[in-house]
């Protein structure tokens, strides 16, 4: 589904990670998910794009609901896969695979991501947002007034912290980063995303009287 101007939204309808296509150079993917190949080759079409085309997957952290494409769209398309480099344990010893319904192939990451993210007309600054894993990260487009926000924060809600390498102050810390800024569309990890200015700015309102009762 088209949001705006080189975004694209699919809505995860399981336990899977919802994912995000930038048609930025080059052609990119926010997390995985755990589509399956027909599937996500065929919401891809609808929008005119193929999955052999995709050069570059990025996460907001690793989980395996995020990552779960990865070994399969590297191997069909040749994409480079960029983590934040405090994830990079996590792939290793995943301690949580074992609660989970669903083990995704190894795959090699094929670099770290700095500060910004450069695709073409599309410009993401890379915000580092620990507590819901160590590396988590949000990609925030100054330009169209969007973050992607990966498990950190959700519509009216924040991400949880009970999994291996999380750790509720620097959630909370983190929260107090991504309220500051000004945003018209926020694209969570789960749930459907919100697209106005009124939306997310009553969204940002719960998590404000959150962090006022946990930090002060």
């Amino acid at each position: 589904m088209r949001l705006c101007d080189h975004y694209y939204f699919y809505e995860s309808d399981g336990w899977g990670s919802n994912s995000i296509l930038i048609a930025g150079e080059p052609l990119t993917l926010v997390d995985t998910g755990t589509w399956g190949l027909e599937q996500l080759e065929a919401m891809l079409r609808e929008d005119g794009f193929k999955l052999k085309d995709i050069g570059l997957i990025v996460h907001t952290h690793c989980h395996p609901d995020h990552v779960g494409m990865d070994a399969e769209i590297k191997k069909l398309a040749g994409a480079k896969i960029l983590i934040h480099k405090k994830e990079a344990a996590l792939l290793k010893v995943n301690t949580m695979l074992s609660v989970l319904p669903f083990m995704p192939k190894r795959f090699k990451v094929d670099g770290y991501l700095g500060d910004r993210l450069e695709l073409g007309d599309v410009t993401l600054e890379v915000i580092h947002t620990p507590g819901h894993t160590p590396g988590s990260v949000c990609f925030y487009d100054r330009q169209r007034k969007l973050l992607i926000s990966g498990d950190t924060l959700f519509p009216n809600g924040v991400g949880r912290c009970d999994l291996p390498g999380g750790n509720y102050r620097r959630l909370m810390e983190s929260l107090k980063k991504l309220i500051t800024l000004d945003i018209e569309y926020l694209l969570p990890g789960h749930m459907g995303c919100l697209t106005s200015k009124h939306a997310v700015e009553d969204s940002l309102q719960v998590v404000r009287e959150l962090i006022e009762a946990e930090l002060g």
